[in-house]
């Protein structure tokens, strides 16, 4: 994706639906692709600001301190 030369949105906005998944593991993998593209992945910002509040509203401020390493990873990626 990083490379290639075509428009990624629908691509980019589905990984970025896996945000709101349950399982921390798919969520924290996904929050690393979308970071690696950043430079392509601006239509999935408004997913992250989602999934960082939600995070935060769930888990308190201190969310990428949070036992689960899932769940820290997923944090720290958004971020």
């Amino acid at each position: 994706m990083c490379t290639w030369y075509e428009d990624y949105t629908w691509l980019l906005l589905r990984i970025a639906g896996r945000l709101t998944m349950t399982d921390q593991e798919v969520v924290a993998e996904a929050a690393v692709v979308l970071k690696t593209c950043h430079l392509i992945a601006a239509p999935a910002q408004e997913a992250f600001s989602i999934y960082i509040n939600a995070q935060r509203a769930a888990h308190g401020s201190n969310v990428w301190a949070a036992f689960d390493p899932q769940l820290r990873k997923g944090h720290r990626e958004a971020v």
